[in-house]
């Protein structure tokens, strides 16, 4: 996750994983497809660090179950449709890194 998100966003993914380790739990995400991805908005700050949101509609089949294998959220053979902001930044000449996720409706 280093190489492709902010410090942020790593500690955001490292406690998520956490609270499931402590609950016993384990979230499996399978078949994920891009449906559509559309540019939101692009920026540039003063500073010259520059920023994109994707707006992104994908599906997949997401499960999480406990210690016994009990689902406890999702389901696992429906596919679920989602759509997310992701934003992405970079400094002029660097790789885009993933910086911030918001849900949508």
């Amino acid at each position: 996750l280093r190489r492709i998100s902010t410090p942020e966003m790593e500690r955001y993914f490292a406690q998520d994983l956490e609270d499931l380790k402590a609950r016993g739990w384990t979230n499996v995400a399978r078949d994920v497809q891009l449906e559509a991805g559309d540019l939101s908005q692009a920026w540039a700050e003063p500073d010259g660090q520059e920023y994109a949101t994707v707006a992104m509609r994908f599906s997949m089949v997401e499960v999480t179950t406990d210690a016994q294998g009990t689902v406890v959220e999702g389901h696992p053979t429906n596919r679920e449709t989602a759509t997310e902001l992701w934003t992405f930044t970079r400094r002029p000449g660097t790789q885009w890194v993933l910086s911030a996720i918001q849900q949508t409706g």
